[in-house]
């Protein structure tokens, strides 16, 4: 039979030496904590304080459980407490009941606000998105009928100067004979239209032109509805439902965008679709740089120098507004005038160009919001003779 050596320190025993010694180390500690406190919840306080300040650790059970004695004496005051309490490792794992309802309604409260915030953010980046996308597409859209455009005038400047000498006295000869049509009032119909133009014509048959503003956004179809001015504002070339339009040619002007003053509306959008871009001729200094207006019809290539840069309010609540949109066929020099003058006398600074009865116009629309009902206006006068 073995013997089986033990070592006992108090209530505590230790089967090897290691344990022992460590355990007359623990005691020591202990021991060295020892002070007289106000309570057993103030001593047990002050001894986890010197713990905690000395850094000091226990190797065996009996430090271990000294440290739980601590723990349970913290909280209660008392000498005997619950199991659950003893597990504890330290005092910051137990609150009492009601803290802990607290703190798990708070916890719920936060959750459930982050979630709606999560939702209100994501909410609204689909709706930007969805606004993002329909500009996209948009824009696509315009892309392509622009890219049509210049295709078909690179084709055909390419054909005219392989035929350029052939061709010119035939040129000159169409010329005068346009001037003589367009004189007597011959349909147009019965002529060649622009390359690129005839294309997208047969595609909509209510295309009746396309503009441009030279080193600006501004380069798009022109439309015409009879009798409507709102269809293509809200409608794009393959007369789809898009908020951002087209340009339209007013709806009381010849539908071939003859006569001498051509009035086209415009959307003002935020992405600077459309006329979205016009409210920079606010500023003089990029009117300077974007002078001219250049207007394709069916038929022939018009350009025209801006003369005038105004605002004016559509309301009809007032008589003395200046009701620009009126003066559509100013076929007699008193109205031509008036027209002019007035546009002039809006201005919002000085252009020193003049127009007068003879002149061919063109005024783009669209809308101001400094103004109740506000209108951006910029007039063009028909430049004839050799261009710029």
């Amino acid at each position: 039979m073995f013997l089986v050596m033990s070592y006992r320190v108090g209530q505590y025993v230790f089967r090897t030496k290691s344990e022992y010694e460590g355990a007359l180390r623990d005691q020591e500690k202990i021991d060295s904590l020892v002070k007289e406190g106000r309570s057993v919840a103030a001593q047990a306080k002050n001894y986890k304080r010197q713990i905690r300040e000395q850094k000091m650790t226990f190797e065996t059970k009996l430090g271990r459980e000294f440290l739980a004695d601590l723990n349970r004496q913290t909280f209660t005051g008392e000498d005997h407490v619950t199991e659950e309490i003893l597990k504890s490792p330290s005092p910051k794992g137990k609150v009492p009941v009601e803290k802990r309802e607290k703190r798990g309604f708070l916890q719920q409260f936060r959750l459930a606000s982050l979630l709606l915030f999560g939702g209100l953010l994501l909410g609204c980046g689909i709706y930007i998105g969805q606004g993002m996308l329909r500009d996209y597409l948009s824009y696509r859209k315009a892309l392509h009928l622009q890219e049509v455009i210049r295709q078909a005038q690179i084709e055909a400047e390419e054909q005219a100067q392989l035929e350029a000498y052939q061709k010119s006295q035939k040129d000159k000869e169409q010329q005068e004979e346009h001037d003589k049509l367009e004189s007597i009032g011959v349909d147009f119909s019965q002529r060649e239209m622009l390359p690129g133009l005839k294309q997208l014509h047969d595609q909509n048959p209510d295309l009746v032109g396309w503009l441009t503003i030279p080193d600006t956004k501004v380069d798009y179809p022109v439309m015409y509805k009879t009798e409507d001015n709102d269809y293509y504002l809200s409608h794009n070339f393959d007369k789809e439902k898009d908020r951002n339009g087209l340009l339209v040619l007013d709806k009381r002007c010849d539908e071939r965008a003859a006569g001498n003053h051509l009035l086209i509306h415009g959307h003002n959008m935020k992405s600077g679709f459309m006329f979205g871009n016009l409210s920079l001729y606010y500023d003089k200094a990029y009117y300077e740089k974007h002078p001219r207006i250049v207007f394709k019809t069916l038929y022939e290539e018009k350009e025209y120098d801006i003369i005038a840069v105004f605002l004016a309010s559509v309301s009809t609540s007032s008589k003395e507004e200046f009701h620009y949109y009126d003066y559509i066929r100013m076929d007699d020099w008193k109205s031509f005038d008036a027209y002019i003058k007035e546009a002039k006398s809006k201005a919002l600074y000085d252009i020193p160009i003049e127009a007068s009865y003879g002149d061919e116009l063109i005024t783009l629309s669209t809308c101001d919001y400094s103004l109740d009902e506000g209108r951006l206006v910029i007039v063009g006068r028909r430049v004839y003779g050799e261009k710029d």
